[in-house]
């Protein structure tokens, strides 16, 4: 049941980061009057952090600490 959850997660990740990139260009394209220099950054950090959070977390899991 794990194995399905973390392929789920991951399957989340792979779909959800273009997604975001795709939504700030097409932001970008159609709006430019919205501040992108602090939107599609700050979507960015915060999604690399939950990943990777995620990511060091099992990861620590997994070597037994």
């Amino acid at each position: 049941m794990s194995n399905l959850k973390l392929l789920l997660r991951y399957v989340i990740y792979i779909v959800s980061i273009p997604l975001i990139i795709l939504g700030g260009i097409d932001l970008f394209a159609n709006h430019p009057e919205v501040q992108l220099a602090f939107w599609v950054p700050g979507l960015l950090l915060i999604a690399y952090c939950l990943i990777r959070d995620d990511l060091y977390h099992r990861f620590r899991i997994s070597k037994g600490r």
